[in-house]
């Protein structure tokens, strides 16, 4: 079991990746992710990594987290769809209380 854990910890999806699912070109994709980190207001260093072309030499990339790949495939604005992702993903791992736990019993308008 901990090494399931361990394995979803770890799960990345790099630009290439991202690039390839997306039909878009690589450059769109790295500019896409750099104006994603600048709209965040986030460090983007720990995410970035380099590949070797077929020609030889090396490129950038990036290596992205659930949290920063699903962010940055939703689109929209930025902001407000990593407020809502992440409430998702506290909400899956119990690190966030329901809505409904903490504001009482929801009933709907007749």
């Amino acid at each position: 079991m901990n090494a399931a854990v361990n394995f979803q910890k770890n799960l990345s999806m790099s630009s290439r990746e991202i690039a390839k699912f997306t039909e878009k070109c690589h450059d769109n994709v790295m500019r896409d992710i750099r104006n994603m980190f600048d709209q965040l207001d986030a460090d983007s260093a720990q995410f970035c990594a380099q590949y070797r072309d077929s020609t030889g030499p090396f490129l950038p990339c990036s290596e992205l987290d659930r949290y920063h790949t699903e962010v940055l495939v939703t689109g929209c604005d930025v902001k407000r769809m990593a407020a809502v992702i992440k409430r998702c993903m506290d909400l899956e791992t119990g690190a966030a209380k329901p809505a409904a736990a903490l504001l009482g019993k929801i009933s709907s308008r007749p």
